[in-house]
């Protein structure tokens, strides 16, 4: 009869513990950066300054009360400031300068009133137009609203087309940065010519060799072709095979099986259908993983989009101009001011991030899978 061994218990030393515990701690730092930035993008902006900053959700009640109580407060405070120094001024004989006093403190709380008072007109607005549920989201609809690029005063793109711009620069750079190096990998690595060669030492010495100073040049090209501020541009300028991807798909494509294109070719296949039929499919996971990067990389840049398609400003052209303008929002002829403020930004902030975060959710397994190509079993 078998005995049943035991398996014994890997211990952990005190070191491996006390690692885990850094790393847990700092995992968590981000995911509380993540839920910091989506509480406070629910918030109205008083919110966030003046009432309860601390809180996600708001009552309607008490929200109008706030505004009522400043109301008041600024009231009895002005009365009260007002009346003590009309008393001294009195006091001392100066009956002239207590009768101005009292005139600047009426202009003064009439300015505070003219201020405050609006602020709970709108806000009763915002409450019958929200309705009961909608406060916390009416940041998202003012940033959906508001949130916008002006490419000229007379050319004001707001965030649908903003949308639309992000996915053609995105898709077209993603698509054209993947599908280059594939096809540069797999002739180098089933065409075994000196050329070949030459081509894989190139991409590693200009991978250890920095480039400096090629902006301003690949920039003048452009120019002097005159493809500036074209969507198609920044396309082809990405369609190149130098890079990490080239190495990561030439070593995939060397570890085919000689013997499926060998077999291909007996029954008449040529080399196009060779690629086409037998090696993309084996290929087509890791394809998509690097497309899916890429895209997610050109979602987030700003800069290239900001140098050759000015006039096509993307989400992330947008909110970097958001960003960077203090004190009066990014136009303030089309009235964003409120956009200058941190609800409202980390509201524009989650609506720029929602379409690679949807991307993300659903693509996941094969972004986060492993780069392997299979065989056939058997």
């Amino acid at each position: 009869m078998a005995t049943k061994i035991k398996e014994k218990k890997e211990a952990y030393s005190p070191l491996t513990i006390a690692l885990l515990v850094v790393l847990l701690l700092w995992v968590a730092s981000f995911f509380f950066l993540l839920a910091w930035g989506l509480c406070t993008s629910f918030k109205i902006n008083m919110d966030f300054f003046a009432w309860r900053p601390k809180n996600l959700f708001n009552s309607y009640s008490g929200y109008e009360n706030m505004l009522q109580s400043e109301i008041a407060r600024y009231t009895t405070e002005n009365v009260r400031v007002t009346e003590m120094m009309i008393a001294e001024l009195e006091a001392h004989g100066r009956s002239d300068f207590a009768k101005s006093s009292k005139n600047a403190a009426s202009a003064a709380l009439s300015q505070i009133t003219t201020t405050l008072t609006p602020a709970l007109t709108k806000f009763r607005g915002i409450k019958a137009e929200m309705g009961a549920m909608g406060l916390p989201f009416y940041t998202y609809k003012y940033a959906f609203k508001v949130f916008s690029y002006e490419v000229t005063p007379q050319n004001i793109v707001g965030l649908p087309r903003m949308y639309l711009n992000s996915f053609l620069y995105a898709g077209g750079c993603g698509l054209a940065a993947a599908v280059v190096p594939l096809i540069a990998a797999y002739a180098c690595a089933r065409f075994h010519y000196r050329f070949s060669r030459i081509m894989h030492t190139t991409v590693i010495l200009v991978m250890m060799i920095p480039i400096v100073g090629s902006g301003p040049s690949e920039l003048n090209i452009v120019k002097n072709l005159n493809m500036i501020d074209k969507i198609y541009t920044l396309w082809i300028m990405r369609a190149n095979f130098l890079g990490l991807y080239f190495l990561m798909y030439y070593e995939v494509c060397k570890a085919f099986p000689t013997s499926y294109a060998e077999a291909a070719k007996i029954d008449g296949a040529n080399n196009f259908q060779v690629f086409f039929k037998i090696a993309l499919p084996l290929i087509k996971n890791t394809f998509f993983t690097v497309f899916l990067i890429q895209f997610i990389g050109f979602w987030n840049d700003y800069q290239a989009p900001m140098i050759y398609m000015p006039s096509f400003p993307t989400v992330a052209m947008g909110l970097n101009a958001l960003m960077s303008v203090a004190g009066g929002g990014p136009s303030t002829s089309i009235g964003i001011f409120d956009m200058v403020y941190t609800p409202s930004r980390m509201a524009a902030a989650v609506l720029t991030a929602v379409p690679v975060t949807i991307i993300f959710a659903c693509f996941q397994k094969r972004l986060l899978g492993n780069l392997t190509v299979g065989g056939i079993k058997g």
